[in-house]
């Protein structure tokens, strides 16, 4: 019957796990969750490994501090910088790029009749050639209630289907990992965002919004300072403007404080742009520190080279999430219902490490894992599966504990509460040693002390209370009291390396015991007792023996009854201790022994090895 109620309570353990690894499989793959998705990319980029690709298509040119602080520029305000800007546009449109795109808005101008009229003129032809030849887009920033757009007349110069707004968007984090391809505008209408539109004069229309590919380093996009160029026109060198041919053009600011952004690659090294040293220069800081926020030139670069090169990262599918999930669960939850706590933290500790190494592998292919959400789920099973194995364990616990718990020493039955599976209820096969006591002259006191019945219980539970501690002090238990003796068990319910020795320790202390308190009697002129001892060694039939509603642990076979006989016949040879060739040969030389006799013992037409155990082997010490 326990046997039975043991396996039901596997198959519960191990059914429910399954159930919980459905569920959390399920759970995994809802799209409320995609969001930690996209968190993990941010974690697992910076443990990408390099890999060959192919050249970056876009080329910035970027408007930075050095450019602010460099001669001529730092002589004027920006506003007035449009012919400078005009001469390196005209310088790259003759070296021939797909499509030059300005993320910098004038929404001002000094070519006014009160101020310099005629002074953008250089900047709006530039405007104009670049965009009748379809390779040039505008930015416009769209806020909440209004638009900043470019000054009327650069408008009109560069067309006015050659301006598109610099949208961004955001998770609820406010980290950008996606960008959209259309924005809203009046009336419903959608528009193409900045990047999509450039994407798409240069060859590859985006058709929906997607994850932007931030494992390209910033470095691999050629950056250029708008200062070092202009000086290289100045200079006649021409050469530098040979990198922007065939390429997607960005201009824009890389300031520290403007357009600034918290994107995916903010925990990478290399995410700032790396500007390249001209010749033709002056000599200026080629490279940008790591900060936590990214250039929205940068961005708009990632995403463009993302459209061209077709290598937005995609999140794992939703069946195929679901069914790598509920492997991933079903595998962790086994653990947690076959071992033990700190085995399955450990479990836990690698696991999250072995789901975070594959989403590195997965996203350095292109693919993003719901890694978070699977640890997350690891810890979720973790508590279920323990609380769930906490309440059934509880209770063979609690069962074990009424099973032994007036038979065994508090010790030995946190052990077997601690392992149930070291004992099984319904009855198993053990080899054990066995002991049978018998008080001698106790007879006679308690026929002196007839008209005292409490003296007589208080001494023989002395008396008992004595004998139980040696024994559980050394391993056993006993299994029952009958009358003045006793039966005591090694090896049963608990496993016992050398049930045999650790019974002829317990006997020899037993034996020292009364003969001390024979001497304590004696001084006191009281009859001194004597206790016989019966030990026997083989293998036993464990476990619970009785009626539906009444049992107790016990152990049944040979060597208990031989163990009574042998107690029985210590009287016969005058001896404490009495074992019969089993129990002394099971002691492996540990204690010195001598055969008493031959005999047949009561009950048994078997002739046996009879023997006095007499103290342990050189060696062998007494616990």
């Amino acid at each position: 019957m326990a046997s039975k109620r043991a396996a039901r309570q596997r198959i519960a353990r191990y059914g429910f796990t399954a159930l919980m690894a459905v569920a959390l499989s399920i759970v995994m793959v809802l799209p409320g969750l995609s969001v930690l998705t996209r968190m993990g990319e941010d974690l697992t980029l910076p443990f990408i490994a390099k890999a060959e690709r192919p050249a970056s298509p876009v080329a910035l040119i970027v408007i930075d501090e050095a450019t602010h602080r460099s001669p001529p520029f730092s002589e004027t305000p920006e506003v007035a910088w449009t012919p400078r800007i005009a001469a390196v546009l005209n310088a790259v449109g003759a070296a021939g790029p797909q499509v030059v795109g300005l993320d910098m808005v004038y929404p001002t101008s000094l070519d006014s009749p009160a101020f310099l009229p005629g002074f953008d003129k250089p900047l709006l032809e530039a405007f104009a050639s670049l965009g009748r030849a379809n390779r040039l887009v505008l930015a416009e920033v769209r806020f909440s209630d209004q638009t900043l757009t470019p000054y009327p007349a650069q408008k009109i110069a560069a067309g006015e289907d050659n301006i598109r707004p610099v949208t961004m968007a955001p998770d609820a984090d406010g980290v950008i990992r996606s960008y959209p391809v259309t924005a809203p505008r009046e009336f419903g209408e959608g528009v193409e965002t900045f990047a999509a539109e450039v994407a798409e004069r240069a060859g590859r229309k985006p058709t929906r919004p997607f994850l932007i590919d931030f494992r390209r380093p910033a470095s691999e996009i050629p950056a250029f300072r708008l200062s070092d160029l202009h000086h290289c026109l100045e200079a006649g060198d021409l050469r530098p403007f040979d990198s922007f041919k065939g390429k997607v053009v960005l201009v824009g600011v890389s300031l520290d404080v403007e357009d600034r952004h918290r994107a995916a690659n903010r925990f990478t090294a290399d995410n700032q742009p790396k500007v390249r040293s001209l010749a033709c220069g002056p000599a200026t800081a080629a490279t940008t520190p790591k900060r936590a926020t990214t250039p929205g030139l940068l961005i708009h670069a990632h995403a463009v080279d993302t459209v061209m090169r077709a290598s937005a990262p995609a999140p794992i599918g939703a069946m195929g999430g679901a069914a790598l999930s509920f492997v991933l669960f079903l595998g962790l939850g086994a653990v947690y219902a076959s071992f033990r706590k700190g085995i399955g933290l450990v479990a836990l500790v690698l696991f999250a490490g072995g789901v975070f190494a594959l989403a590195v592998f997965a996203l350095g292919g292109g693919t993003l894992t719901p890694w978070p959400q699977w640890i997350i789920g690891g810890i979720v099973l973790f508590a279920a599966v323990y609380a769930f194995r906490f309440r059934v364990e509880e209770r063979v616990k609690r069962e074990l504990a009424r099973s032994f718990g007036r038979n065994l020493s508090p010790s030995l039955v946190q052990l077997l509460a601690e392992d149930p599976k070291s004992v099984k209820l319904g009855g198993e096969h053990r080899q054990a040693a066995v002991m049978f006591t018998d008080l001698e002259g106790f007879t006679g006191f308690a026929e002196r002390n007839a008209d005292n019945p409490e003296k007589i219980v208080a001494k023989l539970n002395a008396l008992f209370a004595r004998i139980n501690d040696i024994i559980e002090d050394h391993g056993g238990y006993v299994d029952k009291f009958v009358g003045d003796g006793l039966m005591a068990v090694w090896g049963a319910p608990l496993p016992n390396a050398k049930p045999a020795a650790a019974a002829a320790k317990a006997a020899l202390a037993i034996s020292d015991a009364f003969d001390a308190m024979a001497i304590q009697a004696a001084a006191q002129d009281e009859t001194p007792m004597r206790i016989r001892i019966g030990l026997s060694f083989g293998t036993v039939l464990a476990g619970n023996i009785g009626a539906a509603r009444r049992f107790d642990y016990t152990v049944l076979g040979d060597p208990p009854n031989r163990a009574a006989r042998l107690q029985e016949a210590c009287k016969t040879y005058d001896v404490g201790v009495l074992a019969d060739g089993e129990f002394v040969g099971a002691l492996d030389g540990a204690f010195e022994a001598r055969m008493v006799a031959r005999a047949v013992l009561r009950g048994s037409s078997e002739t046996i090895e009879v023997w006095t155990v007499l103290r342990p082997s050189s060696g062998e010490g007494g616990a």
